[in-house]
């Protein structure tokens, strides 16, 4: 996921650099709380997938909740099509998913990069999921990271569901990416074999890189991944079992 400099944008599936480092696979989900949810919160969370129904147990603090096709009902919000991810946790954080943005009614609008598209054809627990091709694929959020992450020095918790299918060409896929004054980073490195977290708190280079154990991300499946700041630490949970914690209490 990532910001822009000027309105810190966050995107889903890419970096913020044209032409590298996208995501090649599917995203049942994508979900952001300004709070840190517990160790049984993920664990729960895991073993429900992403076709359980989230704001019954997990509205607290709840600011984005894309359902990428599922929950069509839940909301209040229209059912999820080919062009459109609708916001479900009740905030209006919605928008189309290809073509020329249209702006919605309320909330913040996804702008999408190139082939983007809603896909049913690798599904998880039954579910939906966008689809990125790795090439040039994105989904961008205005707005996101300056409204919800660095506006404050509170405690957030992101998550989703992945299935990276590499294409060959990128070494360090982009879950979510961000850049402006406080980046954040949250990647595949496929040399590695793992997860990796980083972010600046300068603007220029980045300060602080948060690496789990080697050789515990698989490709062609899917995986539940989740960062969160809980104002002392950075976490970083996979399938529910958490991969390391750190120390961080500089506000992100």
């Amino acid at each position: 996921l990532i910001n822009n400099e000027s309105g810190g944008t966050a995107f889903l599936g890419r970096q913020r650099y044209s032409g590298e480092r996208y995501h090649s696979g599917r995203m049942a989900q994508w979900c952001l709380w300004t709070t840190a949810l517990t160790e049984a919160n993920l664990q729960t969370l895991w073993e429900a997938g992403p076709t359980a129904n989230w704001t019954t147990d997990f509205a607290t603090g709840m600011v984005v909740y894309y359902g990428m096709g599922n929950h069509n009902t839940l909301g209040g919000r229209p059912a999820d099509t080919a062009s459109t991810v609708y916001d479900r946790s009740g905030n209006g954080n919605d928008g189309t998913t290809s073509g020329s943005m249209t702006a919605p009614s309320k909330g913040n609008n996804i702008v999408t990069r190139y082939n983007v598209k809603h896909s049913t054809d690798l599904k998880n627990f039954g579910s939906s999921a966008i689809y990125f091709d790795g090439d040039n694929d994105g989904l961008e959020i205005p707005q996101f990271l300056t409204n919800y992450i660095t506006d404050s020095n509170h405690a957030w918790t992101m998550e989703a569901w992945v299935f990276y299918s590499h294409d060959g060409t990128n070494d360090y896929p982009n879950i979510f990416n961000s850049t402006s004054d406080h980046n954040v980073n949250l990647r595949y490195q496929r040399g590695n074999g793992r997860l990796d977290f980083v972010l600046s708190t300068n603007g220029t280079s980045w300060t602080s890189a948060f690496d789990p154990p080697d050789n515990t991300f698989n490709e062609s499946t899917w995986v539940h991944v989740a960062v969160q700041y809980t104002t002392t630490a950075i976490e970083i949970y996979q399938d529910g079992i958490l991969l390391m914690s750190r120390a961080q209490t500089t506000n992100i």
